[in-house]
Formats: C-alpha cells, structure tokens, sequence
C-alpha cells in the first residue's frame, strides 16, 4: 500500500571492512524515503560507526562462505516485505521514489531490475559497462540462492519468476582496483569469489550461470586462457536463448580469445552475426576480430557501424573507441588522411591526439 505515493520499501546492504566505499554508498541513499538496514559480517575497520552515523539499521550477521544467507538474512531484518538490495561499491544515482513505486505497484509479483553502469579498467583506460540486474523483490515471493553471484529466486519452485524495468541506477566501481580499497582488497574479492563459486561448480557441474561467472571472474582477473576455458564449456551446452547474460557470455568470450592469441578460432563469430550483430558491442568486437585476422576493410567496416549504432553497453565505443580503431587500422595502412579522419572524430581523447599530433611531425 502506498503512503503518500511512495510504497514501504527497505534497501537492505551486507558488508565488511569496506568503510570508504560504505560511506560512499550510504551518501547516495540520502534523502530517500526508504528504510536502510546494513548486516556486518565482521568489520574491524569503523563500518559500524558508519552506519550509525547514517541512521541506519545496523545488525549482525556471522559469515559462512554463503551470500545468499547473509542477503536472505539481512532482508529478514527489514520493516517492509519489499526489498531493494544494494552492494557496498554500489551507488544510487538520481532516482525517483514515486516513480519506482508505481512501477512496483504495477509489477507487485514481479522481480524488478535496475541499471548498473561498471566501471572497468580496459588496457589501463577506466571505462564503463552497462548491465541491467534483479535487485527489488517481495521477500514472501522471493529469496536468494547461490553461495556467490546469487540469484533471486522464488521461493515456490513451482512458479516462474517475472520480471520488469524500474528506472533505478547504479555506479558500481568493484571490478577496479581504486581508492581506499587498495589492489589487495580488489583480488581477495577475486579469489574469494573464485573458491566459492568452485564450490558451487562442485555441487552443479553444468550449471551454466556458474560457469559464466567463473569465466567473468577469471577475465577481470586478467586469467584469460581460464576464462575462455570456462566460457568455451559454457557456449558448449544447449542453452536457452532467452538467458538474460548470454550476450555477454559470448562477447567475453570473443575477447578472451582475441587476449590469447586464437584469432583465426575467433572468426567462428561471423556465424552468430545474424543473431547478435545489431549491437554496437558486437560490431566493435567483429572489428577487433577482424583486425587481428588482417582483414583490414572488414574492420574498418565494422568499426564505422559501432561508432554510429545507439544500441550499446559501452558508450566509449560510440564515443571515441570505434573511430581510433579505424584510425589505427588505416594508419597501418599507409592510408594517412583517412587515418586523420578517424582521430579527428574521437573526441578529447588523449591517444587520438597523440596519433594526429605523431602523423603531423612525420608530414
């Protein structure tokens, strides 16, 4: 029921030792009409403090290795039936309540997704990537399952989980290695995800969700003969083409050969084109494939379409990405006014002007 057009909604948080960014995350949640309700698993580093000092809820919660116990936890210690479920590096971007709660109010069965913006370090370039992920539900439908990279799940086995698109966004910063949280914290997050999703593999040997996270793990780790691996025996299930993280399971994969020097196995892509190449991801990855291959208009080509196409998870490739790929192609070429062309249309990008200003020396 909704009081004054906002619905009774709790972001619920689990955390530990991670107070700069729990701050950070705490301060994009103010003003909001929501109750906050944080579990600690342990912190000895001041997130406690935090989270009193936030007006908060602040509970307790022993950790055994399983995330889904700990949000299916700290979901239990919320006032309110619905749930938004929030990570410590994940901040609140502007958000209407009112709209949300019509859209909850439209959708009270159903599992409600939001949009999270990545940020990822990409040849030690910082970039973003968009993601769209289940995050509010109702806790007397729903419920997580998974020791890592869980999922909501009903809590019925007997019903199909719906879902909708609520205008809820998020920046998340925990694939990089930045601020307080220092390099070390960013790669025992890896390995302590890599153990338990082994564990998990363990139990459900074909699951192909868990073979996907293990091969986006080992891929921001930089591990990218295991990430193809995983990937490569993911793709080789009969899959539903309807999973939600297909598109980027292929997509990492192509790039996890292309980062292991299979470039001619990588152009067994031109075969999913059909299926797959309406996005601006896909064409810049042709590009790339091609490229590597030595098929050198094919990629212009296919970097010219990236650069212009709307449909996009990385704005950089429309933004700067696409044109000095196509750049650096006809550089290669020989072909320097067309080269030009394509650094020219790249922005304030600091490596276009690099290139303009090295081609301006030569001429």
């Amino acid at each position: 029921m909704c009081t004054n057009g906002i619905i009774p909604l709790s972001v619920c948080i689990i955390t530990k030792n991670d107070a700069y960014k729990l701050g950070k995350c705490l301060k994009a949640l103010e003003g909001k009409p929501w109750e906050i309700v944080v579990a600690d698993t342990g912190s000895t580093d001041g997130s406690r403090d935090i989270v009193i000092q936030a007006g908060a809820k602040l509970c307790s919660f022993e950790w055994c290795d399983d995330f889904s116990a700990a949000r299916n936890f700290v979901a239990s210690e919320a006032s309110n039936d619905m749930i938004l479920m929030l990570d410590t590096d994940e901040y609140l971007k502007d958000t209407d309540a009112e709209l949300l709660s019509r859209d909850i109010e439209d959708n009270p069965q159903k599992i409600g997704r939001i949009r999270r913006d990545n940020l990822v370090m990409n040849a030690g370039e910082e970039q973003h990537e968009m993601e769209f992920i289940s995050r509010i539900y109702d806790r007397r439908i729903y419920h997580y399952e998974g020791r890592v990279h869980e999922q909501i799940v009903p809590l019925d086995k007997d019903v199909a989980p719906g879902y909708y698109q609520t205008g809820v966004s998020v920046l998340h910063d925990g694939y990089i290695k930045n601020g307080e949280s220092g390099n070390d914290k960013a790669e025992n997050k890896a390995d302590r995800n890599r153990r338990l999703l082994l564990l998990e593999l363990k139990d459900h040997e074909d699951d192909p969700y868990i073979l996907y996270q293990l091969g986006k793990t080992e891929y921001y780790s930089g591990n990218y003969e295991k990430a193809a691996e995983y990937l490569g025996k993911m793709l080789g299930i009969d899959l539903d083409p309807a999973l939600a993280y297909l598109t980027e399971a292929i997509e990492t994969y192509g790039y996890s050969l292309l980062k292991t020097g299979r470039n001619e196995e990588a152009l067994a892509f031109q075969n999913l084109y059909e299926i797959y190449g309406g996005t601006a991801d896909f064409q810049f990855l042709m590009g790339l494939i091609y490229m590597n291959n030595g098929y050198f208009d094919a990629a212009v080509d296919e970097f010219e379409k990236a650069a212009v196409n709307p449909v996009s998870n990385r704005r950089e490739i429309g933004e700067y990405m696409a044109y000095f790929n196509a750049g650096i192609v006809r550089e290669c070429m020989g072909d320097i006014p067309a080269a030009e062309r394509y650094y020219g249309k790249c922005g304030d990008y600091a490596k276009a002007a690099e290139r303009l200003e090295a081609l301006k020396k030569k001429g």
